[in-house]
């Protein structure tokens, strides 16, 4: 007797590609070196020289990794 397997049944539902494992990896890694840059004295544009221009560029960044984080585990559930 030959098993029926419905399209939704999770035997039909591909397992993910090694590639998409490790964009959600290296996106984790990408908030964290965001965080860490945010936090640093060392900057590309000073806060001390240019005020919130600085400030505003540090928080660019952590939102930017933050948002490619976002879309990477909305990838991951399929929900893109």
């Amino acid at each position: 007797m030959k098993e029926e397997i419905s399209p939704l049944s999770n035997k039909h539902q591909n397992k993910d590609k090694p590639q998409e494992k490790w964009k959600l990896f290296f996106a984790w890694i990408l908030v964290g070196l965001a965080l860490i840059y945010g936090i640093s004295p060392v900057d590309l544009v000073p806060e001390a020289v240019t005020g919130p221009i600085g400030c505003g560029e540090d928080i660019g960044l952590i939102l930017l990794t933050l948002y490619n984080l976002y879309k990477q585990i909305k990838k991951k559930k399929n929900l893109v």
